[in-house]
């Protein structure tokens, strides 16, 4: 590749430095105009009427974007004034840890802690402890003797980190998990208070997702320290859990609350990355995640009323009794999430899904509905094409692949995501709001596993007529996205479907993956999804391509959620 000196052809008429990089140079996709690449000189730059047009178009699409970040500002402000801190400081002649001594400065980042986890936590994982396999009253009553009879006291949070904590509960949660229901049994959100209450791992790995949430929606200098306060933070959250993970095995498999903490640490570090632009990272913490729920069974979250598998408890997992836990509530949810990563990671990874997800989501009990927004039969047909894309791919490798026994896998999945389909559009009267989300959010994953189908079976070739299908299926859906339901939780069916889109429809999915940012600004993964789409239609020019293949071409691993 040559070198380009002066940029691309947009940076070059708005006199910007720019990065060079393809397809579109930062520049370009962080004010969300067109660029105009480094190739030859476009036929508008004429110096005359049509150049000086290009700029005007040019400069109302910045200002659009400028325009669109100030009210997203305005909007943060605004919420910041309103936030009023929740957690009360205690006197400054009673200030205490809970289960040690010392006082804490009500300064902010002096004198904090090593670790959010008080002593009382340790205490109860040391092997030489009785206490650590008793109950939550014998627990309790420990710490009081160790506090001296006194009742416990709140940690001290400061006003800067309560606003922080706020504007997660109240902004970023929603971003996070847009189709969230609080109607729903999972919707109690208590579990993550009193885990933010204790200023472990997730107390900081929640700060930094808030600061940067905050950096993106603030101006230049601003948004520089507010990134600043934000990898502070992250870093803070990866020392505290590495402080968890060098807990044995037993110990943390034993202590619901530790165990919920560890889990939704890892969820707010994958979230992190993603924000960032989830191109690699992510993936070191996934790995952490399923490595420990793999050792977990529906036996031990689940009370027996919501299995529908009453069989005897594996003697391997006898010492784990989490279902009638207080956290209980916070682990399924937890569990929920870790699934639907390792499921839509596969896309990127190439990979089955780490964890037994048939089995976990045959339960009633866990609904990912009530999480993500899709419904748990969809979910579990995509995490069975991870497993038909390894089949073919192994059978390839061995010179085994038989195209009927490929057919007939094929067949069975078409099947069952047609009959969905079907069902959905049945499903569809006299329902609130919520509901219509959910069977649309699910539509739209359904026919993103269509199209993931057909690309596997036949190959990632958008003229077949099968994916043509599927494809403009998927655009006749978007089209009819209730007014109330969140746009940024299907960058994996648009992504997926996208990337098999003929040059007719490509616009179709460019043009809503720029409205998702022209809404959320540089936050989240949505700049990365555009790329990969448009690195996908550019290799197919050449040869064949789906999406694993263009992240491959750039060197990305992007987590589509």
């Amino acid at each position: 590749m040559g070198l380009r000196p002066s940029g691309c052809w947009t940076c070059r008429i708005r006199h910007r430095k720019c990065d060079s990089r393809t397809p579109t140079c930062k520049e370009c996709s962080d004010r969300n105009v067109q660029c105009h690449g480094y190739g030859q000189k476009p036929e508008w730059m004429d110096g005359a009427a049509e150049e000086e047009k290009e700029k005007l178009r040019i400069k109302k699409a910045v200002k659009e974007n400028f325009r669109s970040l100030r009210r997203i500002q305005n909007r943060a402000r605004q919420n910041r004034r309103d936030v009023t801190p929740r957690l009360q400081a205690v006197p400054a002649h009673e200030e205490q840890d809970w289960g040690a001594s010392g006082s804490l400065s009500p300064h902010h980042g002096s004198n904090l802690p090593d670790s959010g986890l008080d002593n009382r936590d340790y205490a109860s994982i040391s092997p030489n402890n009785e206490s650590s396999s008793g109950s939550a009253n014998s627990t309790r009553s420990a710490h009081i003797e160790l506090a001296g009879q006194e009742p416990r006291r709140m940690p001290w949070i400061d006003s800067h980190d309560a606003s922080l904590l706020m504007h997660y509960l109240d902004q970023v949660f929603a971003w996070q998990f847009p189709y969230h229901s609080y109607a729903s049994r999972s919707g109690n959100r208590g579990w993550l208070l009193s885990l933010l209450i204790q200023q472990g791992p997730l107390y900081h790995a929640i700060l930094s997702l808030s600061s940067l949430h905050q950096s993106v929606l603030l101006g230049r200098e601003e948004e520089y320290c507010q990134q600043c306060i934000a990898f502070d933070r992250h870093s803070r959250a990866l020392r505290e859990l590495c402080a968890f993970m060098s807990c044995k095995e037993e110990q943390l498999f034993n202590d619901a609350t530790k165990m919920t903490e560890f889990l939704s640490s890892g969820i707010m570090l994958i979230t992190f990355e993603v924000f960032r632009g989830g191109e690699h990272d992510w993936q070191l913490h996934l790995n952490a995640l399923t490595s420990t729920l793999s050792q977990l069974t529906t036996q031990d979250i689940f009370p027996p009323g919501d299995r529908r598998d009453h069989s005897q408890r594996d003697q391997m997992h006898d010492h784990l009794n989490f279902t009638e836990n207080k956290d209980r509530d916070g682990l399924q949810f937890l569990i929920t999430a870790a699934i639907w990563f390792d499921i839509l990671s596969c896309v990127s990874t190439g990979k089955v899904p780490a964890l037994p997800y048939s089995q976990w989501l045959s339960i009633p009990g866990l609904d990912t509905a009530s999480v993500m927004g899709c419904q748990n039969w969809i979910m579990a047909l995509i995490g069975d094409l991870a497993n038909l894309k390894q089949w073919k791919d192994n059978s390839i490798q061995t010179g085994l692949l038989s195209t009927r026994d490929l057919a007939v896998k094929g067949q069975r999945i078409e099947t069952a995501l047609e009959n969905g389909l079907a069902q959905l559009e049945i499903d569809e009267k006299g329902l609130t709001d919520k509901e219509m989300n959910v069977l649309w959010v699910s539509r739209m994953f359904a026919l993103a596993a269509l199209v993931l189908l057909h690309t596997i079976v036949s190959g990632p070739l958008p003229k077949l007529p099968e994916i043509q299908s599927a494809v403009s299926r998927t655009i006749a859906t978007l089209r009819t996205r209730p007014k109330s339901c969140p746009a940024n939780g299907i960058v994996w069916a648009i992504c997926v479907t996208g990337c098999m889109a003929q040059p007719t429809l490509q616009q179709s999915f460019e043009g809503y993956m720029k409205e998702m940012l022209a809404n959320h600004g540089r936050f989240g993964n949505c700049s990365t999804i555009l790329r990969v789409m448009r690195k996908c239609w550019e290799l197919q020019q050449h040869g064949i391509a789906d999406c694993k293949t263009a992240m491959d071409e750039m060197g990305i691993c992007a987590l589509l959620i």
